[in-house]
Protein backbone atom coordinates (compact mmCIF):
# COMPACT_ATOMS: atom_id res chain seq x y z
CA UNK A 1 0.00 0.00 0.00
CA UNK A 2 1.31 3.34 -1.01
CA UNK A 3 1.55 6.39 1.64
CA UNK A 4 -1.48 8.10 -0.44
CA UNK A 5 -3.53 5.17 -0.76
CA UNK A 6 -2.98 4.47 3.19
CA UNK A 7 -3.96 8.50 3.90
CA UNK A 8 -7.10 7.49 2.03
CA UNK A 9 -7.54 4.55 3.78
CA UNK A 10 -7.04 6.52 6.72
CA UNK A 11 -10.10 9.12 6.09
CA UNK A 12 -12.05 6.40 5.20
CA UNK A 13 -11.38 4.39 8.32
CA UNK A 14 -12.34 7.52 10.46
CA UNK A 15 -15.31 8.02 8.41
CA UNK A 16 -16.01 4.74 9.76
CA UNK A 17 -15.55 5.03 12.84
CA UNK A 18 -17.21 8.45 13.06
CA UNK A 19 -20.74 6.60 12.08
CA UNK A 20 -20.21 3.72 14.34
CA UNK A 21 -19.49 5.96 17.49
CA UNK A 22 -22.46 8.04 16.61
CA UNK A 23 -24.60 4.78 15.86
CA UNK A 24 -23.53 3.24 19.35
CA UNK A 25 -24.05 6.62 21.34
CA UNK A 26 -27.73 6.99 19.77
CA UNK A 27 -28.57 3.74 20.83
CA UNK A 28 -27.48 4.45 24.04
CA UNK A 29 -29.43 7.74 24.69
CA UNK A 30 -32.55 6.25 23.27
CA UNK A 31 -31.84 3.40 26.25
CA UNK A 32 -31.08 6.57 29.26
CA UNK A 33 -34.13 8.47 27.82
CA UNK A 34 -36.23 5.18 28.54
CA UNK A 35 -34.28 4.37 32.02
CA UNK A 36 -35.21 8.47 32.76
CA UNK A 37 -38.68 8.05 32.15
CA UNK A 38 -39.38 4.57 33.83
CA UNK A 39 -40.81 4.00 37.12
CA UNK A 40 -37.55 1.30 38.67
CA UNK A 41 -36.46 2.13 41.46
CA UNK A 42 -32.30 1.87 41.09
CA UNK A 43 -32.08 3.47 37.99
CA UNK A 44 -28.94 5.37 39.24
CA UNK A 45 -27.15 1.93 39.33
CA UNK A 46 -28.28 0.62 35.64
CA UNK A 47 -27.44 4.50 34.59
CA UNK A 48 -24.19 3.95 35.50
CA UNK A 49 -24.08 0.65 34.10
CA UNK A 50 -25.43 2.13 30.64
CA UNK A 51 -22.44 4.70 31.00
CA UNK A 52 -19.82 1.55 31.51
CA UNK A 53 -21.30 -0.02 28.56
CA UNK A 54 -21.13 2.86 26.17
CA UNK A 55 -17.76 3.54 27.23
CA UNK A 56 -16.43 -0.04 26.94
CA UNK A 57 -17.75 -0.15 23.13
CA UNK A 58 -16.68 3.12 22.33
CA UNK A 59 -12.96 2.13 23.09
CA UNK A 60 -13.56 -1.24 21.44
CA UNK A 61 -14.66 0.31 18.13
CA UNK A 62 -11.42 3.13 18.66
CA UNK A 63 -9.00 -0.11 19.24
CA UNK A 64 -10.05 -2.31 16.30
CA UNK A 65 -9.30 0.76 14.25
CA UNK A 66 -6.20 1.32 15.71
CA UNK A 67 -5.15 -2.16 14.77
CA UNK A 68 -6.79 -1.74 11.53
CA UNK A 69 -4.79 1.48 11.02
CA UNK A 70 -1.06 0.11 12.27
CA UNK A 71 -1.78 -3.29 9.99
CA UNK A 72 -2.14 -1.76 6.96
CA UNK A 73 0.50 0.88 7.75
CA UNK A 74 3.39 0.68 4.62
CA UNK A 75 6.17 1.39 6.96
CA UNK A 76 5.13 -1.36 9.79
CA UNK A 77 8.62 -3.03 9.20
CA UNK A 78 10.21 0.55 10.71
CA UNK A 79 8.02 0.61 13.56
CA UNK A 80 9.02 -2.41 14.71
CA UNK A 81 12.49 -1.86 14.52
CA UNK A 82 11.99 0.90 16.55
CA UNK A 83 10.33 -0.32 18.95
CA UNK A 84 12.87 -3.34 19.75
CA UNK A 85 15.59 -0.51 19.74
CA UNK A 86 13.17 1.32 22.66
CA UNK A 87 12.69 -1.42 24.58
CA UNK A 88 16.24 -2.56 25.54
CA UNK A 89 17.47 -1.93 29.03
CA UNK A 90 19.18 1.20 29.81
CA UNK A 91 21.56 1.45 32.93
CA UNK A 92 22.08 4.43 35.20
Amino acid sequence: MTVDQYLQFQFVLLEIVMREKNKKHSSYLKMYEKLKFSKKKNKLQLGKYLLTRLLRESNRILVTAQKYSTDNCPKKETFKEDISFSNSATFH
